[in-house]
């Protein structure tokens, strides 16, 4: 009875491999919330996949966004979010931006037809009250229309 207990604890301790990271596919349904100088808030749907052979549930955000190499802001999600398993999603969050931030580099971004878009951060995501921290790392060209 005793090697049976220790079998079953040994296979569900390695069955229990940590999440892959979510990939991200593109940016869609951009727009502003709240606008003001010291504290804009946009509105975005991030497409993202989950390559896990599992569902997580998101629980909070701590990625930073970057345009053309200049820090503008945070993304945050709202509430806590499914994501399925092997599939596609879209994940609505909010970007909290100081516009003091992007002033400067207004008339480029005003100009230019693709910014150069990075995040950078962790997000919490999980199963049955078990979190950890998935780390998200994407930089590349995104077009503005």
């Amino acid at each position: 009875m005793r090697y049976f207990l220790l079998f079953l604890i040994l296979l569900c301790v390695l069955s229990c491999t940590p999440p892959k990271s979510l990939v991200y596919r593109s940016l869609n349904h951009f727009g502003a919330e709240q606008v003001g100088l010291k504290n804009t808030v946009l509105t975005m749907d991030l497409c993202m996949y989950n390559p896990n052979k599992y569902s997580l549930n998101l629980k909070n955000t701590d990625v930073d966004v970057f345009i053309n190499e200049h820090h503008v802001g945070k993304a945050l999600i709202r509430d806590k979010f499914r994501v399925p398993a092997n599939d596609t999603f879209s994940l609505p969050i909010l970007l909290r931006v100081d516009l003091m931030q992007v002033i400067p580099n207004a008339v480029q971004l005003l100009i230019s037809k693709e910014i150069t878009l990075k995040l950078s951060g962790i997000i919490r995501a999980g199963k049955h009250g078990m979190y950890i921290k998935i780390p998200i790392s994407y930089e590349g060209k995104q077009k503005i229309r």
